[in-house]
């Protein structure tokens, strides 16, 4: 059998010739015009290189698997990719293919075809990491659905396709956004914290110029005294943004067993003997006796409590009462600060643990806007809860909550 090609009516037709040997010196030949069967094959060929190209630059290949054995089939493509010899792969089972995933996505893998087999999902679906012969990860999506065979068969049948670039450009868009966020919260950050030291810094320049031209004693003094309590504010101030800064970034410090029925009698004593001397609201301290221990760090378990009780100081009138408490439950210990204070309004209640955040806008109140963000830091990095109820005109009441210490389970 041979093929040549002749013009015919103008064009070019491609002949099969096949030839029969009869007897002696005698053949029968058959020819047939075989130009629409050449071309369709040729088209096909041309089809298959393009497809060969597009899968390979798509770095997509296909994979079939018996759902009774377990037994894979890989398009040599697929093992390619990770490095591997497909020779050592061609008898693999689903279990040898697991091994090679990431032990995180094994198990999310692992449900995915289960689902599909089970009928609980009509398609396979993952997204997984695959280790390299090059101790390398990449990324893979598997698509795959469950086909019964003319014999019976079951096998699901799939295509794999390799995600690494894709994957790595989503995560450089989370690290971007999460730099933008970062950069925005840093600005943020300054423009309030220079507001703030800006108020102070303006008191003190003044009244060093106006003192600088008093001659009357008295009046000197008055203006120093004002210029001692700015430096002050400016002292706090920055005592609290270090403490913002050390809870930020720091890592936890150590957790010991901390009895905060000592920590309560020394705010109470310490608070009072601070207002002691000036006009400022009574504070009555109530707790239940042998409060449990709970795990954490008694400096700042102390510091986030005297924000709370400073907080409700500065907002009640001297006339008022600001209720400290404390008690246990089941699992947890808790305490509240209450205050009669002017309350917040309800619009206002999911900014209050904000950096900065001030209901008084024109910051005529004093404070700094970092009290309430500190103690929530402390409390949440406990394991503790911080929530606040409020009605406008009748005060604000914080409830904190800290796990009881569990020495035995905590060991355990």
């Amino acid at each position: 059998m041979f093929e040549f090609e002749t013009p015919l009516n103008g064009d070019m037709h491609r002949f099969e010739v096949r030839v029969v040997p009869l007897g002696q010196d005698e053949v029968l030949s058959m020819a047939r015009d075989v130009t629409e069967l050449w071309q369709t094959r040729r088209d096909l060929e041309i089809a298959n290189t393009r497809l060969e190209f597009a899968a390979h630059a798509a770095r997509l290949a296909w994979w079939e698997m018996d759902a009774a054995t377990g037994q894979v089939y890989f398009d040599a493509r697929k093992v390619i990719m990770t490095g591997y010899d497909p020779q050592a792969y061609k008898n693999a089972t689903y279990q040898d293919f697991i091994a090679l995933a990431h032990p995180e996505d094994r198990a999310p893998m692992t449900k995915a075809l289960y689902d599909l087999l089970e009928g609980r999902k009509p398609i396979y679906a993952a997204d997984y990491r695959m280790g390299t012969a090059d101790q390398n990860w990449l990324w893979f999506h598997d698509r795959g659905e469950l086909i019964t065979l003319p014999n019976g068969q079951q096998v699901v049948r799939g295509y794999v396709i390799d995600v690494t670039e894709h994957k790595q450009a989503q995560q450089r868009e989370v690290e971007l956004a999460l730099e933008r966020e970062r950069v925005s919260l840093l600005t943020n950050f300054i423009q309030n914290a220079a507001h703030e030291f800006r108020t102070p810094l303006t008191i003190i320049g003044t009244s060093a110029f106006v003192m600088a031209r008093m001659a009357e004693p008295e009046e000197r003094l008055h203006k120093l005294a004002i210029i001692q309590a700015q430096v002050q504010r400016i002292v706090r101030l920055t005592e609290m943004l270090l403490v913002m800064t050390r809870l930020e970034s720091s890592s936890p410090a150590t957790r010991t067993a901390v009895d905060l029925g000592e920590i309560f009698e020394e705010l109470c004593h310490k608070m009072k003997m601070q207002h002691a001397h000036q006009p400022q609201p009574l504070l009555r301290c109530e707790r239940e006796p042998n409060l449990p221990l709970v795990l954490g760090d008694p400096d700042e378990l102390a510091e986030a409590l005297e924000q709370l009780l400073d907080n409700a100081c500065r907002f009640t009138p001297p006339d008022g009462t600001v209720t400290f408490a404390a008690g246990a439950a089941t699992d947890h210990v808790w305490l509240t600060v209450q205050d009669m204070g002017p309350g917040i309004l309800p619009e206002n209640l999911p900014h209050i643990f904000e950096t900065f955040w001030r209901q008084d806008e024109a910051h005529r109140t004093p404070g700094f806007g970092l009290g309430l963000p500190i103690a929530q830091r402390i409390f949440t990095s406990h394991g503790g809860t911080i929530n606040v109820t409020s009605q406008v005109n009748a005060g604000c009441t914080f409830r904190v909550t800290l796990p009881i210490y569990q020495p035995y389970a905590a060991s355990g």
